[in-house]
């Protein structure tokens, strides 16, 4: 009700037991009536009020969870999410950088008549959740997995239980221009990441296709965002060379 992503989980003594988040639950194929939080509720790491955001995006990298609840001593005082700790990191001079130098190049293009299950082999093959949709080359929409789960599997679900193989090849076989969002916020790859940043923060999205003569060049998601953050906590590892 309140749109919070993710509650904190505990158990009957009121201590700390994990996480559950609200795109969990949107990506489920349980009944929601039905199943209990501890079906789909993950262990995610703690962190302190005193952990740098390079440690707390490693951590977030390293568990695959963007909600973190923080600590101090033993008491919860707070969840730390992925957009508060890119948001906390522009402020500085990482700001300044430019999208082009973090944004993933050469992003997975998807044609506007392709199908949804053809996007779906795409994710799953490449572990992606984002792909900007073209029509001869150029720009028209995106894609992402939370518009296939909400837009076709989440509706059929709460309308009947179970699925025939045959309606389900039918789905799989709608284009992607059916269910792509559009039109697609962008940014230049020259745009600064605070400006990036802000933008997604504007629209409440989770990536921007970067454009060059409108054309994709590229894609910036939060995850972009958090590598290098992460890698800026990485030890330098030392190299020994015996002759």
């Amino acid at each position: 009700e309140e749109s919070t992503p993710v509650l904190v989980v505990l158990n009957s003594k009121g201590k700390y037991v994990g996480v559950i988040a609200h795109r969990w639950i949107i990506r489920s194929r349980y009944d929601p009536s039905r199943t209990k939080v501890e079906t789909l509720m993950h262990s995610a790491p703690t962190v302190s009020l005193e952990d740098s955001l390079s440690k707390v995006a490693r951590l977030m990298i390293t568990s695959g969870i963007n909600q973190l609840p923080v600590f101090s001593e033993k008491k919860l005082v707070g969840i730390v999410t992925d957009d508060a700790v890119i948001q906390g990191a522009v402020v500085g001079k990482w700001g300044s950088t430019k999208v082009e130098e973090v944004m993933t190049k050469k992003p997975f293009l998807v044609e506007e008549d392709g199908s949804v299950g053809a996007v779906l082999s795409l994710f799953r093959e490449h572990g992606i959740s984002h792909a900007p949709v073209v029509r001869d080359g150029s720009l028209v929409g995106i894609v992402s997995i939370k518009d296939i789960i909400t837009g076709i599997f989440q509706p059929r679900q709460r309308q009947t239980v179970g699925e025939i193989a045959g309606e389900k090849v039918q789905v799989l076989s709608i284009s992607a221009k059916g269910i792509m969002t559009k039109p697609v916020i962008t940014v230049l790859p020259e745009t600064l990441l605070k400006d990036a940043v802000e933008k997604m923060q504007e629209f409440d999205i989770s990536s921007l296709v970067v454009v060059r003569k409108g054309r994709p060049a590229g894609i910036l998601t939060k995850r972009d965002l958090l590598e290098p953050l992460a890698e800026m906590e990485m030890p330098k590892q030392r190299i020994t060379v015996q002759f």
